[in-house]
């Protein structure tokens, strides 16, 4: 008897295999982005602005933020209430740890 003529039967994933595998599939397996991790970066993005633009490094004491993306982190500060005016942003490279960009926002 040929294939043709013989019905093939496929098995049905389970639904907890099926929800597993999406799971697996949804999982980021970046490394995590801990408080650690963003202090050294804050700190690299810092020693970077005072060593290249020693006028914008006055981001002692304001509060930064890390904002993870793609292929870099982008870090930057937040001004105090009521304060006109750019901050500093550093985007530092994921795959080598390196400053890729500095510019200050107004």
């Amino acid at each position: 008897m040929s294939l043709l003529g013989r019905m093939i039967r496929i098995p049905q994933p389970s639904i907890p295999a099926t929800l597993v595998l999406a799971l697996a599939l949804g999982c980021d397996t970046s490394p995590s982005l801990n408080d650690a991790t963003k202090d050294v970066l804050v700190q690299t993005a810092a020693k970077y602005l005072e060593l290249h633009h020693p006028d914008w490094s006055s981001v002692d004491g304001l509060p930064s933020k890390v904002t993870e993306h793609a292929e870099f982190w982008e870090i930057t500060w937040e001004l105090p209430d009521g304060v006109l005016g750019g901050a500093p942003v550093v985007h530092i490279s994921k795959s080598d740890s390196n400053v890729v960009r500095a510019l200050h926002t107004q």
